[in-house]
């Protein structure tokens, strides 16, 4: 397709060339007319303005036809782009039934294992697993210590060069400091499972099913 594109962009090209180079010539033709030209000069140029007209004329169709030929290979590709475009929504929608299934089904099996009590099942080929995992929730991040919180800053490069040779430095333009705050869930994870408190934040334990 590509190189289709190419081949009729280069006709278009040279045939919008040839009509210019013909055009001029037809004015140059026209305005020795009008000028006055002796009558055997006027018989001669008047055969040359005739075959330039025609020669314009063909190109004009040259021209329309290979418009023509563009226009439905453009066509052609937008119509393709909409197909695909079709054809990946289905599979996308197609993935999320799928992702759905999968969530229902391994919920399903770990909640038959927990109520049995089993924590592994296992053949041959293949081998489901229950793996425990903990996560930290934050109940109130406003009241969690400043230590666990992480804090990223966007600031003019003259402002951290100053900061950089001063230790205490006066920074006249402090509003252009741009300051981003998160928590270190890593953090707060290790501080809990030493045996610190972290107010404003506790462990949640899951269980997953893995398979194996």
């Amino acid at each position: 397709m590509p190189s289709e594109i190419a081949k009729q962009d280069a006709t278009l090209y040279a045939l919008t060339d040839d009509i210019s180079a013909f055009w001029e010539s037809h004015e140059m033709i026209v305005a020795q007319l009008a000028a006055g030209v002796p009558d055997d000069e006027k018989l001669t140029l008047m055969a040359q303005l005739a075959e330039i007209t025609g020669q314009l004329e063909r190109l004009g169709s040259e021209i329309a036809t290979k418009t023509d030929n563009i226009a439905g290979v453009l066509r052609r590709m937008s119509v393709e782009q909409e197909q695909l475009e079709s054809q990946q929504e289905r599979i996308r929608q197609r993935r999320k039934t799928m992702e759905r299934a999968e969530e229902w089904l391994r919920k399903y099996v770990l909640r038959v294992m927990q109520q049995r009590g089993i924590k592994q099942l296992k053949t041959p080929a293949n081998t489901l697993f229950i793996r425990q995992s903990d996560a930290v929730i934050v109940t109130e991040p406003e009241t969690l210590p400043e230590e666990y919180k992480n804090v990223t800053v966007k600031m003019p490069a003259w402002i951290w060069r100053v900061l950089c040779e001063r230790s205490q430095a006066d920074i006249p333009d402090i509003a252009a400091i741009r300051v981003a705050e998160d928590i270190s869930l890593s953090a707060i994870k290790k501080a809990i499972k030493s045996g610190v408190t972290v107010e404003g934040a506790d462990l949640e334990f899951h269980e997953s099913l893995v398979l194996r």
